[in-house]
């Protein structure tokens, strides 16, 4: 059987569908059928073929879901959407293996199948969630919490259990074919997916209408985001530099009459090398202990080794004394901060933007806030993500088994300019919130720079007066109570995920054991 221009325009189609509500959040109904052309031209054709298909909606929806990292690296770009477009090849390649075999069984199969390969992608190759299905509905409150029991991936699951059961309706009607006795099977996919998303919606609608209760060891704390509004073409001008320190100084000054318990100004924001900087340091400790506030920021250090190694980290200093703790960032952005197999292909150095690549810390670490203002007692720790590390759940989930109380996300997403990328980020950062029942602050540079609550809603935001929200140079104050930390998910981790993979496996084993090509749909 031959690829036609029509078998091609279907698979494109799907790649479409999937991009859009990753373009557009209020386009995330679309993502219920957006794999529903692939499934229908993919069944029945030899594996080749299938994976092929897949592997044209997969780029479509990886380069067109991240076209504004061609922005800032166009190796790392094409390499990237061909990685990403792998994964819906492997599955449609597989869902054609499966239909020769046993058909019947592709409506639940295919959405463990995809829960397994997203979460393949989490970690392979040091890992990249970002826009996992899941993640296409971060707006829908009620959907999205049986993230604490199942993270981001039972909510893709569900996605996609939708599609392939949409898919076997229409596969049924297009073969004509009923046996008797099978009217069962044929009502079987759709019954389990409205039970299941109903189950869904009804334990997200319990949990959203119940009251949420302050964590016995924390009081309210008010929290300040700094967002400088700093273009990217001028952030590391050497002659800006003050200037750009200056701002964020402005902009904390001003917050500090909101009484703040702890201000965040975001990754990078500070344009020196900090140990080189005793007066900024004096400056810095002179303010927070003035203003009775934590203040965390980030900025890249460097070693004294020889030659010295850089990390992109975060520095809290306390109003209790004239000192600061730090964090090295653990998680680096592959041909981000690092370019991978430069070792082995020192070409690889010329086609990225930058001379030294950065180091990565050696493990995660909690920050703790005794007493700061506002607060008569208590300690709460801080889980600090860099950049991009709000976007695995493993990592984020670690934090919090640690003691996590408030995650912070610091991160600079100037260098995509006014592209949907800072949002893309944002909802991600929702599901670590939900996924772990934890309030999330995110301090960004350009924006988007808001508090997430443990059910994901965004409590508070920097805006400005016209209800802009990226590139803004401005500061807001939220007052939060911190809830005890934790759910299903932190403690049990990936047990669902986990039982995707087993299924994925026994339906590959079943149709190696028992194959059946009668084709029948239920």
């Amino acid at each position: 059987m031959k690829r036609t221009p029509k078998d091609i325009g279907w698979a494109l189609l799907s790649g479409l569908l999937l991009t859009l509500p990753f373009l557009n959040f209020s386009l995330a109904p679309l993502a219920w059928i957006g794999l529903v052309p692939l499934i229908l031209v993919v069944t029945g054709r030899p594996v080749r073929e299938g994976a092929m298909l897949g592997f044209i909606t997969g780029a479509v929806f990886g380069y067109g879901g991240m076209y504004w990292l061609s922005r800032v690296t166009i190796a790392g770009y094409g390499v990237l959407g061909l990685y990403l477009a792998l994964y819906p090849a492997l599955w449609a390649g597989w869902i054609s293996w499966m239909a020769t075999r046993r058909p019947g069984w592709i409506w639940w199969a295919a959405p463990a199948s995809w829960t397994a390969l997203e979460y393949l992608r989490t970690y392979l190759f040091t890992g990249f969630p970002w826009n996992l299905m899941g993640i296409s509905q971060a707006r829908n409150l009620s959907l999205i919490q049986i993230a604490s029991v199942t993270g981001v991936y039972g909510v893709s699951f569900l996605v996609v259990l939708v599609n392939t059961s949409v898919a076997s309706w229409l596969l049924f009607f297009q073969t004509g074919r009923e046996r008797r006795g099978r009217k069962i099977l044929r009502w079987l996919p759709t019954l389990v997916t409205v039970l299941l998303i109903l189950a869904a919606l009804g334990y997200g609608r319990r949990i959203l209408k119940a009251p949420q209760e302050a964590s016995p060891r924390s009081e309210p704390l008010a929290v300040t985001l700094i967002q400088g509004g700093i273009i990217q073409e001028l952030k590391w001008d050497p002659s800006r530099a003050a200037d750009h320190f200056e701002t964020y100084l402005d902009l904390t000054r001003k917050s500090l009459e909101s009484a703040p318990g702890l201000v965040i100004w975001p990754e990078s924001s500070l344009p020196y090398y900090l140990e080189d900087q005793p007066v900024i340091q004096r400056l810095l400790s002179d303010l927070v202990v003035e203003g009775r506030t934590y203040l965390l920021l980030g900025g890249d250090y460097r070693s004294a080794a020889t030659p010295p190694r850089y990390y992109n980290s975060a520095y809290l200093f306390s109003p209790e004394g004239h000192e600061w703790k730090r964090y090295d960032k653990i998680h680096l952005v592959p041909f981000g901060e690092y370019t991978p197999l430069k070792r082995f292909f020192p070409f690889l150095g010329h086609v990225v933007p930058w001379e030294e690549d950065f180091s990565a810390g050696e493990r995660s670490a909690l920050f703790k806030l005794d007493k700061p203002a506002g607060r008569r007692s208590g300690i709460l720790k801080l889980g600090v993500l860099i950049c991009f590390e709000d976007i695995f759940p493993g990592l984020v989930r670690e934090m919090v088994r640690g003691g996590a109380g408030l995650l912070v996300n610091i991160t600079n997403d100037a260098w995509y300019g006014r592209t949907i990328a800072p949002f893309q980020h944002a909802y991600a950062a929702i599901f670590r919130a939900v996924e772990n029942r934890v309030y999330l602050a995110r301090s960004t540079n350009t924006g988007y720079s808001c508090v997430i609550s443990p059910r994901g809603e965004v409590v508070g935001e920097v805006v400005d007066d016209k209800g802009e929200v990226l590139f803004v140079s401005d500061w807001c104050t939220v007052e939060i109570s911190p809830t005890p930390s934790g759910s299903f998910y932190t403690e049990q981790g990936d047990l669902f995920s986990w039982i995707c993979v087993g299924l994925t496996f026994l339906a590959s084993l079943g149709c190696l054991i028992f194959p059946d090509r009668r084709i029948f749909y239920c």
